[in-house]
């Protein structure tokens, strides 16, 4: 997730499969078991959180 985290604005599928060195639809598949969502969902849930996060809108987890 650094790498995400990292590249937030650019970061694709292919990009992050290729710098962890693997195939682009084995590493999809790897996505979508470890987040029980696709690849881009992730990223947009992500980006939205730092969003909200540079708004000052998050909710603390208390």
């Amino acid at each position: 997730m650094n790498y995400v985290m990292a590249n937030l604005a650019t970061v694709t599928l292919s990009d992050a499969a290729a710098h962890f060195g693997y195939e682009v639809n084995y590493f999809s598949r790897l996505c979508h078991q470890l987040f029980q969502k696709p690849f881009s969902e992730e990223v947009r849930f992500v980006r939205m959180n730092q969003g909200k996060k540079a708004a000052g809108t998050v909710e603390s987890k208390h």
